[in-house]
């Protein structure tokens, strides 16, 4: 996995199990503006269902993958 610069990290977070998590600008715009155009959130939600999430599940596809999921109200267009 590509290492992200100091410069490039939108957020970094520790998750509900005490991990390190961060993201770029770049990957969130290919998580949201490419591949999941349907979420509207926030950065500020997003951080909060890593720290706080009602459910964590493991990837079907990649094992070492966790999918962080909370309940938040949806933004309008």
């Amino acid at each position: 996995m590509k290492q992200i610069e100091k410069q490039d990290v939108l957020f970094e977070v520790t998750d509900v199990f005490g991990k390190k998590v961060r993201t770029s600008q770049n990957y969130w715009n290919k998580i949201f503006l490419l591949k999941h155009k349907e979420v509207r959130t926030t950065k500020e939600k997003v951080i909060e269902a890593i720290q706080k999430p009602d459910q964590v599940r493991k990837s079907l596809q990649d094992p070492y993958i966790q999918l962080f999921y909370k309940n938040i109200e949806v933004l309008p267009n």
